[in-house]
């Protein structure tokens, strides 16, 4: 499932690491477990720089990539989503490149923003963490764009999870403490916690939905489709000014 450059090392860090994407695999088959995301188990790449994090240009390409991959195929973009669990933080003033981390939030990135906006304009939805720093999203990228689904963490007891990001710019929140999925070892789970698990589930439930009702082949009517089935005003603590919405899918 998971793909390291063999030249890098790795210092995996919260919720960044082949766990997670083997947890979020997991996670996304469990919310559709149908043949509509067979194309999202191969291609994950990972590079880590001495800090255990990365930088935004290489995710940038990453993105890049998975929309050039979408698009080679006619009609796929219909049936396809992005989801990145990551924020951007304040590069040091002598860099150049501005790090990627998962629990931190810092200036937005316009690059990267746009390259989200662009891909939705080309029919491709991408669903985003909120991120882990208690922050307001407006300060982290790529989860402030108003291009993409950004999803905060709730928990079972449906209270906000302490270190979700919120703000305006949240779309709804969705399961995301001590959420079980698969793990490495064979025959085990594992639980994790933060707005990764969130934004997963969350992409599941676009990709169970347009395998399973029809009219959601664009952006607009999936991300509506979406929303109108929340439900609303159940989640304790949301904070000011963020959306009171929790991801459901209309049945469970």
């Amino acid at each position: 499932v998971e793909r390291v450059e063999p030249d890098t090392p790795i210092y995996p860090f919260e919720l960044v690491s082949q766990t997670n994407a083997t947890w979020g695999l997991g996670a996304i088959s469990g919310v559709d477990p149908v043949d509509s995301n067979a194309s999202l188990r191969d291609g994950f790449e990972y590079r880590y720089d001495a800090d255990g994090g990365g930088v935004m240009s290489d995710f940038m390409d990453g993105f890049s990539w998975a929309v050039n991959n979408i698009t080679a195929t006619p009609g796929r973009a219909a049936i396809s989503v992005i989801n990145m669990s990551l924020g951007a933080s304040a590069p040091k003033a002598t860099k150049t490149r501005r790090r990627l981390t998962e629990d931190q939030g810092g200036p937005t990135n316009w690059a990267f923003d746009n390259l989200v906006h662009a891909a939705s304009e080309q029919g491709i939805l991408s669903v985003v963490s909120a991120s882990n720093a208690g922050v307001d999203v407006n300060r982290v990228s790529p989860a402030g764009t108003s291009s993409a689904i950004t999803v905060a963490a709730s928990a079972a007891n449906l209270t906000v999870w302490s270190y979700s990001n919120f703000g305006s710019k949240v779309d709804l929140y969705a399961p995301g403490v001590d959420v079980h999925s698969l793990s490495l070892e064979a025959g085990k789970d594992v639980a994790l916690t933060g707005t990764s698990m969130s934004a997963l589930h969350v992409s599941g439930l676009v990709l169970y939905l347009k395998s399973t009702e029809s009219g959601l082949e664009s952006v607009e009517a999936v991300t509506a489709r979406i929303l109108e089935l929340c439900k609303n005003d159940v989640v304790v603590g949301v904070p000011e000014f963020t959306p009171n919405l929790l991801a459901y899918n209309g049945v469970a």
